[in-house]
């Protein structure tokens, strides 16, 4: 190979790199990048057939050996990781090597930077970022590529839009030295073909993005500031091409930069070629992107060396955060929930208050003898009386904004709702769910910010994720999960300090679906012990509250609710 090193990096464009090695040494790459999917036999189309060509055997590979590929984001693990833990040499060509350069950037240059931007809430005060804010900026800069890990309500949104400003104001690559003189590669693209793309997961969050930085910018839009990010600087796609030309530019009718927000699932049937334009790339909610199509988006924008993926957190396997860093690149936590409560920046949760339901003895009986595994189990709660007005009852009873999550919106959702407004018809409670318009959701949301006993009744989907509610007391886990990804993200969206709040409560309604007479532990029941592994990690006290549901709805009692509510 004419090379005295064992592994050898060249450059192929911004999403990948050509990794050149002895045949061995591609086969140990392969099954180091090489990864089964957990749970994917239950996946749609999952029956996997290794002998037969076209069927995806359930694995994702990292790492091609037909053609040597690796993406770029994963550079640092392979000389730092795979080459090191086998003593093997590595060397990186001229052009892969300065894309790969750190760029150089200091805190002290980022504070003036931010001083001059001049950012501002919606109230009109001067917005000035936190120390953790300022090291996930730095970090972000510095690195080029970047998976940061904050946690929601941690300032994300302003973390991103600092970074762009930086980008699109100073320099996308730090290239330019004094008197304007370029001190990088000929390959290094200038600022002066700045393209930007923002991913977000929901539709209603492209305009919430582009209503908060145009709110960031307000003060040097007064100005005519040539900094000011104004709306005439985005151009929004909600599906199809909506405007984006096929070539790659966007038709704005101005020669201002041009930021383009939208959600992958508008993007992602277009053309490898529309993606080229774009040279730096923000994925929201990044934990979302190990979809698929979503890869496709970001292996597609070949000339965006600066990437850059803001989430809270992680599923807490290998194959997710390998993914996500080939996609964007290394991962690193900036600071924890716990230590942002203990700061004061975020709302203080409250001890957890697991409702442990006791099923009574003879549904227990009967659902075991079924044999219908987790789907019965589920099955039997989402339409079990008792339990939802044990959920109703509760939501109705408790103190403040109450948002209360579901994952069946017909056979769950409705009902709760349903539910919730017979009990009492004059309360303001609201129905959310994917197949509500976005414009309804964000008049709830409004709505919400402004009430004090408000009832938000949503699937996890719609509003775990991403939506900004300041004015919220308390959160229901009103069905199993155990997802670490959802259940952070959900007990996220009540950490958001208001002007009258401080505190937030999570509600997590479990099942004990155990025989008294045998009593080994069920699928929901093992969703919660998954959950509380969470909680003991992210240091989330809870006291659990054993709770009888009696056979028939119409015993129920009020009582455990008062029991618990105020403690």
């Amino acid at each position: 190979m004419g090379s005295q090193h064992d592994i050898n990096i060249r450059y192929v464009n911004a999403s990948y790199a050509r990794i050149d090695c002895a045949d061995s040494i591609r086969y140990e790459l392969s099954d180091h990048y090489t990864f089964d999917i957990p749970g994917a036999q239950y996946m749609p189309g999952g029956r996997f057939n290794k002998r037969s060509r076209g069927h995806w055997d359930g694995k994702i590979r990292l790492y091609s050996k037909r053609d040597s590929l690796l993406p770029r984001g994963l550079l640092e693990d392979i000389q730092q990781g795979f080459a090191r833990s086998k003593n093997y040499t590595t060397s990186e060509d001229e052009r892969s090597s300065e894309y790969s350069r750190r760029r150089e950037v200091s805190g002290d240059s980022i504070r003036d930077f931010i001083e001059k931007l001049d950012i501002r809430g919606a109230d009109g005060s001067r917005i000035n970022c936190r120390e953790d804010q300022l090291d996930a900026i730095e970090h972000g800069l510095r690195e080029r590529r970047a998976l940061i890990l904050s946690p929601t309500a941690s300032g994300k949104t302003l973390i991103g839009y600092v970074i762009f400003q930086y980008l699109r104001n100073q320099s996308i690559q730090d290239d330019v030295g004094d008197g304007g003189q370029s001190t990088r590669s000929k390959h290094v693209r200038s600022s002066s073909g700045f393209r930007g793309l923002v991913l977000v997961p929901r539709i209603q969050l492209v305009n919430q993005l582009i209503d908060d930085w145009c709110q960031f910018s307000a003060a040097l839009s007064v100005r005519n500031d040539p900094r000011a990010v104004i709306r005439e600087d985005f151009h929004a796609i909600y599906g199809g091409m909506e405007g984006l030309d096929p070539n790659g530019d966007a038709n704005s009718g101005t020669q201002r930069p041009r930021i383009v927000v939208s959600t992958w699932q508008s993007l992602f049937k277009l053309s490898p070629s529309v993606f080229d334009q774009f040279t730096v790339v923000l994925g929201d909610e990044a934990h979302e992107f190990k979809a698929k199509s979503l890869s496709h988006i970001m292996n597609s924008c070949v000339n965006a060396h600066d990437r850059i993926g803001l989430t809270g957190t992680l599923d807490g396997t290998n194959t997710h955060k390998l993914v996500l860093e080939g996609l964007f690149g290394p991962a690193r936590k900036i600071i924890s929930s716990r230590e942002l409560m203990d700061k004061g920046h975020i709302a203080k949760l409250r001890p957890i208050k697991i409702m442990l339901l006791k099923h009574h003895d003879h549904d227990c009986k009967a659902l075991k003898k079924k044999q219908e595994g987790y789907e019965g189990e589920i099955t039997h709660l989402i339409s079990s009386d008792v339990r939802n007005k044990f959920v109703s009852r509760l939501a109705l009873r408790l103190e403040g904004n109450t948002l209360v999550l579901f994952q069946r919106v017909e056979t769950h959702g409705k009902l709760l709702y349903e539910m919730m407004r017979a009990m009492e018809p004059n309360r303001k409670v609201f129905f959310i769910h994917g197949g509500i318009d976005t414009d309804i959701r964000e008049n709830v949301r409004q709505i919400v910010e402004r009430e004090t006993d408000a009832i938000i009744v949503a699937s996890y989907g719609t509003f775990s994720t991403g939506i900004n509610i300041r004015n919220l007391h308390n959160v229901v886990f009103a069905s199993p999960s155990k997802s670490r990804i959802r259940n952070l993200q959900s007990i996220g969206r009540g950490l958001r300090i208001g002007d009258a709040k401080s505190e937030a409560t999570l509600f997590d309604i479990a099942d004990d679906l155990r025989p008294a007479s045998k009593g080994s532990p069920n699928f929901t029941y093992n969703h919660l012990i998954e959950r509380m592994k969470v909680y003991v990690e992210e240091k989330f006290p809870y006291k659990i509250y054993d709770i009888q549901l009696p056979l028939n709805s119409t015993a129920a009692s009020l009582t455990e609710t008062e029991a618990f509510q105020n403690d």
